[in-house]
């Protein structure tokens, strides 16, 4: 009887918090429009380009930061060892994660996208410096690489289709490639679009920038790769420490 009671008490406890939280819910939405736009760019750069994108965020994050805690009190009605303090904390430990955890997981999706778009990014540079050199235009190299990409590199393809659409669609060839920048998020690809527009305004050869740029670009990942290689001396001492060491105290 008194574990039924406890578990009552803590059903209606639960019930009280929703019905006062609930009026407050729109609150979670930022008025804020640079605030907006952030998330919605960050919902671009991620691959959800849907209408409803940035209200659905918003809608998951209200639900997680309101659900997570209820289901808390629900399942731990039923455990009466726990005290009231700690099924509070644990509330509200769950409201935080079902209030950050959203822009965590969005976060982590655009820097996973970033970083495929990346593995094809050099196979772009060749051929678009192999078709731009064989007499084809702007606009017929990037549809002819999206073609050839499709199967190995199907995001950047898709993306490099999406400028040719928007160009067929009335946008200059300089919004469309900046465009490609903003939906992308890339620093490598913000660097090509600003040679290729200041190409196109001045009258220089397309494909001698992109030669150039695809040389710099081959540059700059193997100075990458030889700085993530010096760092491993470094990363390997905190393993060697906690995992090796000890043992041969031991």
């Amino acid at each position: 009887r008194l574990t039924e009671k406890s578990a009552d008490r803590r059903i209606g406890l639960a019930a009280r918090l929703m019905k006062r939280l609930m009026p407050y819910h729109d609150r979670g939405i930022p008025k804020d429009n640079r605030e907006r736009a952030r998330v919605k760019r960050q919902l671009v750069q991620a691959g959800i380009r849907r209408p409803n994108a940035l209200g659905s965020f918003y809608a998951v994050k209200i639900m997680l930061s309101l659900g997570i805690p209820l289901l808390v009190f629900l399942v731990v009605a039923w455990i009466p060892e726990i005290s009231m303090q700690q099924v509070l904390f644990a509330a509200l430990v769950g409201g935080a994660v079902g209030l950050l955890g959203p822009n965590y997981v969005l976060q982590k999706k655009v820097i996973a996208r970033q970083r495929r778009l990346m593995e094809g990014l050099p196979d772009a540079l060749d051929l678009l410096v192999v078709c731009t050199e064989a007499g084809l235009g702007l606009k017929g190299a990037i549809q002819r690489v999206a073609d050839d990409l499709v199967v190995s590199h199907p995001e950047l393809a898709g993306e490099l289709a999406l400028v040719n659409v928007e160009v067929r669609a009335g946008l200059s060839h300089t919004d469309a490639l900046r465009n490609l920048a903003e939906r992308t998020g890339l620093e490598e690809l913000r660097g090509l679009v600003t040679l290729l527009v200041q190409s196109m305004r001045f009258g220089t050869s397309i494909a001698d920038a992109l030669r150039i740029y695809a040389t710099e670009f081959r540059d700059r990942r193997m100075q990458k790769a030889e700085e993530a290689a010096a760092k491993i001396g470094t990363k390997m001492i905190f393993p060697l420490v906690i995992c090796l060491f000890p043992s041969f105290f031991l």
